[in-house]
């Protein structure tokens, strides 16, 4: 599929250089290439980023001393793999990215941390993965579904490498699909969507909980957490402005691609507390 290999080069063009010039610089200690989530006991952005690794644990249902094999389908430089693999010591777990990069560095990171018996880092495309079938204990994946073509086909994908009885885990951002459409919206959902190279932009919760029904997935479970994400969008945007300048005069993006970069972190922000869309996590369970 043409597109979507075309789609696949844009991503990694874009996470690759967003972490060389600035994630890694923000990042370094938890790894994170992804938004935070807040609560009573998590009130800064270190402890909100690893509090999101938890949240996916909550979702997988695995305890302390579970021993299963996870993968993680999407998994950027290994941040989530690697909190994991540390509070779950019997577990094995697999990352698939499509950035020759990100396996280098995941790798150097598990390396770092002690846990690179137990994690193995692959480049596949979760659209296909060339596992054999019912391979995984369990699978999730932390704001990546979102760039796929089809999630539909995300979906059966991952319940035919998943084992049965085995769990999935969704957490990414979705259009809230009980929102009217709202033109002047609509304009700053396009302008985000093509700052961050989701090309094939988002689906509805309300969609996504049809296709796990359609694919006969059970105990489907839906938290709306926009609210805890909320913090940790506003810091974002905080950080896209401040860096507006330095990256201007270096030039480690285009200004084009900056440009893009910088407003889609402003109406990234505009868009969640509106509710035009909403972050959400997704649970559920392969027949047995």
């Amino acid at each position: 599929m043409e597109d979507w290999e075309s789609t696949k080069r844009s991503i990694i063009e874009y996470y690759d250089l967003a972490w060389s010039n600035f994630s890694r610089h923000i990042a370094q200690t938890n790894l994170g290439l992804h938004y935070g989530y807040y609560d009573d006991e998590h009130r800064n952005h270190h402890d909100a980023m690893l509090n999101m690794n938890n949240q996916v644990a909550i979702e997988l249902r695995i305890k302390k001393d579970s021993s299963c094999s996870i993968l993680d389908a999407g998994c950027g430089v290994g941040g989530s793999i690697i909190h994991l693999a540390r509070d779950y010591p019997k577990i094995t777990f697999t990352g698939i990215t499509i950035s020759d990069d990100q396996i280098e560095l995941a790798n150097d990171f598990t390396k770092e941390k002690g846990v690179k018996n137990r994690v193995t880092f692959l480049n596949r495309d979760f659209m296909s993965t060339d596992f054999p079938k019912a391979t995984f204990d369990a699978v999730y994946s932390l704001e990546s579904m979102c760039y796929a073509y089809d999630k539909h086909d995300f979906v059966k994908e991952m319940k035919r490498i998943l084992k049965p009885g085995g769990r999935i885990a969704i957490l990414d951002g979705f259009r809230n699909g009980k929102y009217p459409i709202d033109p002047s919206l609509e304009e700053k959902y396009d302008h985000w969507c093509k700052g961050w190279r989701l090309e094939h932009r988002l689906d509805t919760q309300i969609n996504f909980k049809q296709y796990l029904e359609a694919e006969g997935f059970q105990k489907i479970s839906y938290r709306d957490i926009t609210s805890n994400v909320l913090p940790s969008s506003k810091r974002m945007y905080r950080l896209a402005i401040k860096s507006l300048i330095l990256v201007n005069l270096i030039r480690v993006f285009s200004r084009h691609d900056y440009a893009y970069f910088s407003r889609a972190a402003e109406y990234q922000k505009k868009l969640l507390r509106t509710r035009y869309l909403v972050y959400g996590a997704f649970s559920a369970q392969k027949p047995t």
